[in-house]
Parts: structure tokens; C-alpha cells; sequence
């Protein structure tokens, strides 16, 4: 004959169970029901703008690169050039021009004082004509040797800082200056004469100032 259980055990076991049954239950009501989230999107389209320079000639002008042989001391020289900012971002006001010569020797280097070439830049308002302008000048750039530290800061360009797609007219002007004297056929030491460089010349625009935009 099997002894049956006693009372008491059988509803601790029961109530046991139950607390199992009740936990597990909770966890996994707890857990359905702790994860409720929400979202909200937008969209920003971004498109960086360009700062570009470009450097080609004036009408009829040789422009540059350009070849100068036999250039003598008082001679001047002059090329034109439209410098044009082709990106879609201003540039900030005025802008530097830098140099390197290759060789350097006694027509940039400084080596004979008072001796050497030297540069100049003037503005037209308009396109320059043989020579001329019909418009206003501007001196960009008085007369600079090249012998001297750059680059060299130019007075301001406006055709170039207000917006892009702006043309800046320059008479691009070199200049020898040299005072010597050879005897008998031979020339002095130092000398500027029957020298060659070449010089590279860099003109440099920097972008508007960054602006904030409340949208």
C-alpha cells in the first residue's frame, strides 16, 4: 500500500511551482514589453564647392610661357595674361605670386647689386588692346626684382574677389636693369650677360571666408 504524500509538501511543491511558472512568465513579459522605440528621419544633400584658377593669354598676346632672347639692360618686356577663377566658390581679396628660377644665377639671384630682372603687374578693367588699355589700370604689382624674398602679396585683384567666373586682365612686365663695361672682347666677372633661366611663376588665390547658414 503506497503512503501518500503529506499535505503540507504537496502544496509546497504545488506553490513552488507555481512562483517557476509566474517567474518565467514575468521574464518574458518583462522582456516583450521593455523594448518599444521610435525614429524620425531627414535628408541632407551636400555638394562642396571648387576653387580653381586658371592662367591663359590676352587676345592677340603670346601669353605665357614665352621665350625673351637677347634681352638687353633698360629693355621692358611685356606679356599679357587673364587670370580666371573658374570654380564655383569667391575668392577671398588680393593673392600672392611666387617664383623659382632654374638656374638661378646673377638675373634673379641678386648676386650683382642693382643688376638683374625685376617684374611688374598691371590690371585693365577691360581686355588690353596691342598694348593699350581703354579702360582704368590698376598697379597690381610695382616694379619687384626678382632677386627679392616671395612670394610677394598683390594689392587686390577686385575682378577676382567679388564672385567666380571673373576675369582679371594683367600686363605682365619684365625688366632687365645692368650697368657694365667689357674690354677687349671680354666680359666682366661677375656678369648678367649671356646668362639663361628659366622662371616659373605661380600665382596663388585663397577662398572667401567660411560663412554660417541658419536653414
Amino acid at each position: 500500500m503506497t503512503r501518500g504524500l503529506p499535505r503540507r509538501s504537496v502544496a509546497t511543491k504545488l506553490l513552488a511551482s507555481s512562483a517557476v511558472v509566474g517567474g518565467a512568465l514575468a521574464l518574458t513579459f518583462g522582456g516583450a514589453f521593455a523594448t518599444l522605440t521610435a525614429n524620425a528621419t531627414g535628408a541632407t544633400s551636400v555638394t562642396s564647392g571648387t576653387l580653381l584658377l586658371t592662367l591663359a593669354k590676352d587676345g592677340s598676346s603670346a601669353g605665357l610661357p614665352e621665350t625673351i632672347s637677347a634681352m638687353a639692360p633698360g629693355d621692358a618686356y611685356n606679356v599679357y595674361v587673364n587670370l580666371n577663377n573658374t570654380g564655383t566658390l569667391a575668392s577671398a581679396a588680393g593673392m600672392t605670386l611666387g617664383w623659382s628660377a632654374n638656374p638661378a644665377n646673377a638675373l634673379t639671384n641678386g648676386s650683382i647689386a642693382n643688376e638683374g630682372l625685376a617684374v611688374a603687374i598691371t590690371q585693365c578693367s577691360v581686355a588690353w588692346s596691342a598694348g593699350s588699355c581703354s579702360g582704368t589700370t590698376t598697379t597690381i604689382l610695382g616694379t619687384t626684382p626678382l632677386s627679392a624674398s616671395n612670394p610677394v602679396s598683390l594689392s587686390n585683384v577686385p575682378s577676382l574677389a567679388a564672385s567666380s567666373g571673373q576675369l582679371a586682365h594683367l600686363q605682365f612686365q619684365l625688366t632687365l636693369a645692368g650697368n657694365e663695361t667689357s674690354t677687349n672682347g671680354t666680359l666682366p666677372s661677375p656678369t648678367i650677360q649671356g646668362l639663361s633661366t628659366t622662371i616659373t611663376w605661380t600665382f596663388t588665390e585663397t577662398q572667401r571666408a567660411g560663412t554660417t547658414t541658419n536653414a
